[in-house]
């Protein structure tokens, strides 16, 4: 891969700028000051020493910032909230942590996220897990703040802590009901990435460390699937962030080996049980029903010989307590980009309601194509489950997520 630098860096950045996403004049993130006490300090040691802090001491009253990424924890969402807080931790007076939005056991699910970590040699042992931390305790005596990187709108079992939100960074469509006097930084990009590196290479390069760096760059080559044009999800603002932070911290850095690597750790399912597939990149919408949608990096075929595969589906549906499942199945042959989605509900009904909404779906349509899976080493079950080509490569899950949630609110 060669991404040729781009001339409309500058033009692009003064326009973001220009524009203040939406800040208030007097926002934090209008004009941010370097505080002394974090010149000095590395992005390992910024993580190191989060660690020492006393996060479960119940009787601090220490006001606590967090910077948390979306349920999915996937290498986009690891790695805005790890650098968001290491860029508020320079620019703010108070404690900021970056929290992963997941358990601590199910990190080793995150197979492309440690392997860039492990790349730059941060351990999983300096971060911060959804369980190390008592949010809501935290909102309940009013000693917390929320920026929100990767989502505008959090999830369900999080609900309580809307209060606590005053910044969303975030390049998903917007959903969000309620922004008064949130800070919003939101643009349609390929990446979030590109979004947090926009707002460190504005403030000056001197805030940004080769680490840091790369850390941004992966995340943007992995969302954009290498600047891939079948996959159609590349920006302008994403090539000119990328080129931006190349050519000044990793003109050295192979990016399309890296970029194989990443995809292969991201590929590299062999380990994994079904239930821990499917919650290996998961998010789920609670409204009148609830749908869990799930991410798989596999060819159909590949998850469709899965053992036990219908059983595991309804196992999986009855653990987590929704009423749909949808797998959103995804592989990059070359450059070109396929797409599946596997669709199951608690009966006939519903899992038809689904294929229908998605079907109907025109803002762009994802020109679904129904497989018969009635014959063969595939063949389906007792349960009702469809199976559907995405001829519509470029319509991810930032597509087909507020989809679901509109229909998982207005079911009947």
């Amino acid at each position: 891969m060669f991404v040729h630098r781009c001339s409309l860096f500058p033009r692009l950045l003064r326009s973001f700028v220009s524009l203040g996403n939406d800040f208030p004049k007097n926002s934090r993130y209008s004009r941010p000051r370097l505080l002394s006490q974090a010149n000095g300090m590395s992005f390992q040691e910024y993580l190191t020493s989060l660690r020492k802090l006393d996060i479960k001491g119940t009787d601090s009253q220490r006001k606590l910032h967090v910077v948390l990424g979306n349920e999915s924890c996937d290498l986009d969402s690891a790695v805005c909230s790890l650098v968001t807080g290491y860029y508020l931790s320079k620019t703010n007076n108070s404690t900021v942590l970056p929290v992963l939005s997941v358990p601590r056991c199910d990190f080793c699910l995150k197979t492309e996220v440690r392997c860039l970590l492990e790349e730059v040699a941060i351990s999983s042992d300096s971060l911060i897990f959804l369980d190390d931390i008592d949010l809501a305790d935290l909102q309940r005596r009013n000693l917390l703040e929320l920026t929100l990187v990767d989502h505008n709108v959090l999830p369900h079992f999080l609900k309580s802590l809307e209060g606590a939100v005053v910044r969303i960074i975030d390049h998903h469509k917007w959903e969000r009901e309620n922004s008064r006097g949130i800070e919003k930084i939101w643009a349609m990009t390929g990446s979030c990435a590109t979004l947090v590196g926009e707002r460190m290479i504005s403030h000056g390069k001197d805030i940004l460390t080769p680490i840091v760096a790369r850390l941004l760059q992966a995340a943007i080559i992995v969302d954009t699937v290498n600047f891939s044009e079948s996959a159609k999800k590349t920006t302008p603002q994403d090539t000119a962030v990328f080129n931006e932070l190349r050519s000044t911290f990793t003109p050295e850095v192979d990016w399309s080996a890296a970029f194989e690597r990443l995809k292969r750790a991201k590929e590299d399912i062999s380990a994994l049980s079904v239930c821990h597939l499917l919650r290996k990149d998961l998010k789920i919408v609670r409204e009148k029903i609830s749908i869990a949608i799930s991410s798989v990096p596999a060819a159909l075929d590949e998850f469709l010989a899965l053992p036990n595969l219908d059983e595991e589906l309804e196992c999986f549906r009855k653990r987590e307590n929704v009423h749909s499942v949808v797998v959103m199945i995804s592989k990059c042959y070359g450059d070109e980009l396929r797409r599946w989605l596997v669709i199951l509900g608690n009966d006939t009904r519903l899992t038809d309601t689904v294929v229908e909404k998605l079907k109907m779906f025109t803002s762009p349509s994802l020109r679904l194509e129904a497989i018969d899976t009635s014959t063969g080493p595939s063949r389906r079950g007792p349960f009702p489950i469809s199976v559907l080509r995405q001829n519509n490569a470029e319509c991810s899950r930032k597509v087909v997520l507020p989809i679901l949630r509109e229909l998982a609110a207005n079911h009947s």
